[in-house]
């Protein structure tokens, strides 16, 4: 199984607008990422927050996959433990898009079974790939916009 950690692109401020959005250039981390990458997975859990909900249906038109599920536990400072057992029941390849610092806990805890954060930078529109079995995963590669040049 193949497990893909993404963080929602750039949204604006709570003081330009509460319900946080992506930004144009969210918007462009977003699909320069989608563009590059070539990821298939079951389907996108996603957080209700608008800014991951947009990111998630940009991957949905890249064709990443065919179904989101919104998810209450995805927020930010969420616990994870929910979506951990989740994550060890799920069988295919699976993409969650998120927040900080929530994305850091669960790849910590997936990666070593600790509560503590590793140091895993999810910059805007980031993807962490990790491949798994059971209980046992490793990072197979982490890229962000920035390191695209098109």
């Amino acid at each position: 199984m193949n497990l893909y950690l993404m963080r929602h692109g750039e949204a604006r401020s709570k003081e330009v607008d509460r319900d946080r959005p992506l930004t144009e250039e969210g918007r462009s981390e977003v699909v320069k990422i989608a563009s590059f990458i070539n990821i298939k997975a079951h389907s996108i859990w996603v957080s209700n927050k608008l800014r991951a909900q947009q990111t998630a249906e940009i991957l949905k038109e890249h064709r990443f996959c065919d179904d989101i599920v919104e998810r209450e536990d995805l927020a930010p400072n969420d616990p994870v433990n929910a979506v951990y057992s989740d994550i060890l029941n799920h069988h295919s390849n699976l993409i969650i898009v998120g927040h900080i610092p929530f994305l850091p806990y669960l790849a910590s805890n997936l990666l070593s079974l600790s509560e503590d954060s590793v140091g895993i930078d999810f910059n805007t529109a980031s993807v962490l790939s990790l491949e798994g079995k059971g209980k046992s995963w490793v990072i197979s590669w982490l890229i962000n916009a920035d390191l695209i040049t098109v």
